[in-house]
Protein backbone atom coordinates (compact mmCIF):
# COMPACT_ATOMS: atom_id res chain seq x y z
CA UNK A 1 0.00 0.00 0.00
CA UNK A 2 1.28 3.47 -0.80
CA UNK A 3 1.76 6.26 1.70
CA UNK A 4 -0.89 8.87 2.36
CA UNK A 5 -0.74 11.78 0.02
CA UNK A 6 -0.84 15.49 0.79
CA UNK A 7 -0.40 17.18 -2.55
CA UNK A 8 0.31 20.80 -3.27
CA UNK A 9 -2.02 21.64 -6.16
CA UNK A 10 -0.63 23.46 -9.18
CA UNK A 11 -3.75 25.53 -9.77
CA UNK A 12 -4.62 28.75 -7.95
CA UNK A 13 -7.39 28.72 -5.39
CA UNK A 14 -10.64 29.94 -6.95
CA UNK A 15 -12.94 31.76 -4.56
CA UNK A 16 -15.89 29.42 -4.87
CA UNK A 17 -18.40 29.11 -2.07
CA UNK A 18 -19.70 26.12 -0.18
CA UNK A 19 -23.25 26.74 -1.39
CA UNK A 20 -22.12 26.38 -5.02
CA UNK A 21 -21.33 22.67 -4.63
CA UNK A 22 -23.63 20.06 -6.13
CA UNK A 23 -23.76 16.26 -6.04
CA UNK A 24 -23.72 14.14 -9.21
CA UNK A 25 -24.08 10.36 -8.94
CA UNK A 26 -22.79 8.15 -11.78
CA UNK A 27 -21.73 11.10 -13.90
CA UNK A 28 -18.79 11.00 -16.30
CA UNK A 29 -15.26 10.61 -15.02
CA UNK A 30 -13.64 14.05 -14.94
CA UNK A 31 -10.02 15.15 -15.38
CA UNK A 32 -8.28 15.21 -12.02
CA UNK A 33 -5.34 17.00 -10.45
CA UNK A 34 -4.41 14.17 -8.09
CA UNK A 35 -5.50 10.58 -7.55
CA UNK A 36 -5.03 7.91 -4.90
CA UNK A 37 -6.49 4.40 -5.19
CA UNK A 38 -7.36 2.13 -2.30
CA UNK A 39 -7.84 -1.54 -3.25
CA UNK A 40 -9.14 -4.49 -1.21
CA UNK A 41 -10.12 -7.91 -2.60
CA UNK A 42 -10.81 -6.72 -6.14
CA UNK A 43 -12.64 -3.55 -5.06
CA UNK A 44 -11.01 -0.24 -5.93
CA UNK A 45 -11.96 3.12 -4.44
CA UNK A 46 -10.36 5.84 -6.54
CA UNK A 47 -10.10 9.18 -4.71
CA UNK A 48 -9.72 12.08 -7.13
CA UNK A 49 -9.16 15.77 -6.52
CA UNK A 50 -10.76 18.12 -9.02
CA UNK A 51 -9.38 21.33 -7.59
CA UNK A 52 -11.84 22.51 -4.94
CA UNK A 53 -13.96 19.46 -5.70
CA UNK A 54 -13.72 15.70 -5.54
CA UNK A 55 -14.77 12.59 -7.39
CA UNK A 56 -14.89 9.07 -5.99
CA UNK A 57 -15.05 6.13 -8.40
CA UNK A 58 -15.80 2.69 -6.92
CA UNK A 59 -15.15 -0.37 -9.08
CA UNK A 60 -16.03 -3.90 -8.05
CA UNK A 61 -19.05 -6.18 -8.38
CA UNK A 62 -21.06 -2.93 -8.24
CA UNK A 63 -19.83 0.42 -9.45
CA UNK A 64 -20.53 4.02 -8.49
CA UNK A 65 -19.16 7.48 -9.04
CA UNK A 66 -19.78 10.43 -6.75
CA UNK A 67 -18.84 13.94 -7.78
CA UNK A 68 -19.12 16.91 -5.45
CA UNK A 69 -18.23 19.99 -7.44
CA UNK A 70 -19.38 23.31 -8.85
CA UNK A 71 -20.73 21.97 -12.13
CA UNK A 72 -22.78 24.02 -14.58
CA UNK A 73 -25.00 21.06 -15.50
CA UNK A 74 -25.88 20.32 -11.87
CA UNK A 75 -28.94 22.41 -11.07
CA UNK A 76 -29.59 21.29 -7.49
CA UNK A 77 -27.85 22.24 -4.27
CA UNK A 78 -25.82 19.72 -2.33
CA UNK A 79 -28.33 17.55 -0.43
CA UNK A 80 -27.95 17.12 3.31
CA UNK A 81 -29.11 13.50 3.04
CA UNK A 82 -29.61 11.10 0.13
CA UNK A 83 -30.17 7.33 0.16
CA UNK A 84 -30.63 5.11 -2.87
CA UNK A 85 -29.77 1.58 -4.00
CA UNK A 86 -27.21 0.78 -1.31
CA UNK A 87 -25.70 4.29 -1.39
CA UNK A 88 -25.97 6.78 1.44
CA UNK A 89 -24.72 10.38 1.29
CA UNK A 90 -24.74 13.04 4.00
CA UNK A 91 -23.38 16.56 3.93
CA UNK A 92 -23.11 19.46 6.32
CA UNK A 93 -21.86 23.02 5.92
CA UNK A 94 -20.41 24.67 9.02
CA UNK A 95 -18.80 28.05 9.63
CA UNK A 96 -16.48 27.79 12.64
CA UNK A 97 -14.56 30.78 13.93
CA UNK A 98 -11.11 31.43 12.42
CA UNK A 99 -8.97 29.59 15.02
CA UNK A 100 -11.30 26.57 15.03
CA UNK A 101 -11.30 26.51 11.22
CA UNK A 102 -7.47 26.58 11.08
CA UNK A 103 -7.22 23.88 13.77
CA UNK A 104 -9.54 21.58 11.82
CA UNK A 105 -7.46 21.94 8.65
CA UNK A 106 -4.26 21.31 10.61
CA UNK A 107 -5.87 18.21 12.15
CA UNK A 108 -6.76 16.85 8.69
CA UNK A 109 -3.11 17.15 7.65
CA UNK A 110 -1.98 15.36 10.84
CA UNK A 111 -4.56 12.59 10.28
CA UNK A 112 -3.19 12.10 6.77
CA UNK A 113 0.17 11.16 8.26
CA UNK A 114 -1.52 8.24 10.06
CA UNK A 115 -3.94 7.20 7.29
CA UNK A 116 -1.70 4.53 5.71
CA UNK A 117 -2.61 5.23 2.08
CA UNK A 118 -6.31 5.74 2.63
CA UNK A 119 -6.46 9.48 2.05
CA UNK A 120 -5.75 12.23 -0.43
CA UNK A 121 -5.45 15.90 0.44
CA UNK A 122 -4.92 18.78 -1.96
CA UNK A 123 -3.53 22.12 -0.77
CA UNK A 124 -3.69 25.28 -2.81
CA UNK A 125 -0.70 27.59 -3.31
CA UNK A 126 -0.63 30.66 -1.04
CA UNK A 127 -3.77 29.43 0.79
CA UNK A 128 -2.56 26.95 3.45
CA UNK A 129 -6.06 26.44 4.86
CA UNK A 130 -7.76 25.93 1.48
CA UNK A 131 -7.85 22.15 1.16
CA UNK A 132 -9.88 19.33 -0.28
CA UNK A 133 -9.45 16.17 1.79
CA UNK A 134 -10.70 12.62 1.22
CA UNK A 135 -10.38 9.75 3.70
CA UNK A 136 -11.63 6.31 2.62
CA UNK A 137 -12.04 2.80 3.97
CA UNK A 138 -13.03 -0.28 1.96
CA UNK A 139 -13.90 -3.86 2.84
CA UNK A 140 -15.30 -6.73 0.79
CA UNK A 141 -18.86 -5.49 1.40
CA UNK A 142 -18.78 -1.72 1.85
CA UNK A 143 -16.81 1.38 0.91
CA UNK A 144 -16.99 4.42 3.17
CA UNK A 145 -15.44 7.83 2.59
CA UNK A 146 -15.49 11.25 4.16
CA UNK A 147 -14.51 14.52 2.53
CA UNK A 148 -13.81 18.04 3.67
CA UNK A 149 -13.84 21.07 1.37
CA UNK A 150 -12.58 24.20 3.13
CA UNK A 151 -13.28 27.80 2.17
CA UNK A 152 -10.98 30.10 4.19
CA UNK A 153 -12.47 33.33 2.82
CA UNK A 154 -15.74 32.50 4.63
CA UNK A 155 -14.29 30.01 7.16
CA UNK A 156 -16.78 27.49 5.81
CA UNK A 157 -16.30 23.74 5.76
CA UNK A 158 -18.31 21.26 3.73
CA UNK A 159 -18.10 17.80 5.30
CA UNK A 160 -19.55 14.80 3.48
CA UNK A 161 -19.83 11.15 4.45
CA UNK A 162 -20.76 8.44 1.97
CA UNK A 163 -21.32 4.71 2.26
CA UNK A 164 -21.74 2.32 -0.66
CA UNK A 165 -22.81 -1.29 -0.11
CA UNK A 166 -20.83 -3.32 -2.62
CA UNK A 167 -22.20 -6.72 -1.58
CA UNK A 168 -24.95 -7.94 0.72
Amino acid sequence: MTASIVRPLSVPYADTRADQLALVIDGPELPYLARQDLAVAGIVVSMRLLGASHQIVVEGSRTLSETVACLPEANAALPSDLTRDGFQFRSEITAPDGPTFAALVDDLIRRADRANGSCLIGRFPREPHAVTAIFADVSTTVAVWETWHTYPQDTQIVHTRSEFRIAS
